[in-house]
């Protein structure tokens, strides 16, 4: 499933432009509270650098970011449901879909 960019942020978005960006595609494993962003079409590979992010004072959330060829490639967020919006984990893609 794609889902249009949300929540855009910047001085172009600022003044109201849109960003139309259907690549972005969400997976959400519910039993395992994971949800991962896909900010690519192209297939992740091994080789990718995972760097864990830190999240604000009173998240317990673990976010991480994944890097290919100094590109970021995608985001994996653990206890989603925490920090995720429903909406977005509703509409996301499920295991085996």
């Amino acid at each position: 499933m794609t889902f249009p960019h949300r929540g855009l942020v910047g001085p172009r978005h600022a003044r109201g432009a849109t960003c139309d960006h259907e690549r972005v595609r969400i997976s959400y494993d519910p039993d395992a509270d994971a949800a991962y962003i896909y900010l690519t079409d192209e297939p992740l590979m091994p080789g990718r650098d995972c760097v864990p992010c830190d999240t604000p004072d009173g998240v317990s959330a673990m976010v991480i970011l994944d890097w290919r060829d100094g590109r970021l490639t995608g985001l994996e967020v653990l206890d989603a449901s925490a920090v995720l919006h429903r909406d977005l984990l509703v509409e996301a893609a499920r295991p085996g879909q």
